[in-house]
């Protein structure tokens, strides 16, 4: 996800990036317009999705990019350990489809790439030889634009561009 980041924070380019309910709340009597947005929509649990979405949508200029980080829908470590364990309730997580629907015709939706499908996250504490880590990451690569695997990741990235 770096990468993407990095290449959004092009030289000149002004980035909306929302990390926590304060930045979202701050978004709301702005002027000034972004060239690109990044939203972690874990982060900012708790607030109106549809009038964040608005906000998002008024602030990014016609042709920019915008970038939304959610939780993985039925991520897959934490579904076979739940199942493990004898639990089978369903994790828990923002609705992506909700805030897709805020933005209505305003974004055209390009792609999504799971995260953290076979790969574990680098603060999970497991300890796995580089080699394993490797031949995971480069399955995890194919695998991570099929839309029903890209569901098993911990987080999902879904790309835009406003109309």
């Amino acid at each position: 996800m770096e990468p993407l980041r990095r290449e959004l924070r092009t030289a000149g380019a002004r980035l909306l990036v929302v990390t926590g309910p304060r930045d979202a709340l701050e978004l709301a009597g702005s002027t000034v317009s972004f060239d690109a947005a990044w939203i972690e929509l874990e982060a900012v649990a708790g607030i109106d999705l549809p009038s964040l979405g608005r906000e998002v949508a008024r602030v990014l200029r016609p042709g920019g990019r915008l970038v939304c980080v959610v939780p993985g829908a039925f991520p897959l470590r934490r579904l076979l350990a739940r199942a493990l364990r004898g639990r089978g309730e369903r994790p828990d997580g923002a609705s992506f489809t909700a805030w897709r629907r805020s933005f209505g015709a305003t974004v055209s939706w390009r792609r999504a790439r799971g995260f953290g499908i076979l790969v574990p996250e680098a603060e999970s504490g497991q300890r796995l030889p580089p080699l394993s880590i490797g031949l995971l990451a480069a399955a995890e690569h194919v695998l991570c634009r099929w839309p029903l695997l890209r569901a098993l990741g911990e987080r999902a990235l879904h790309e835009g561009v406003r109309r």
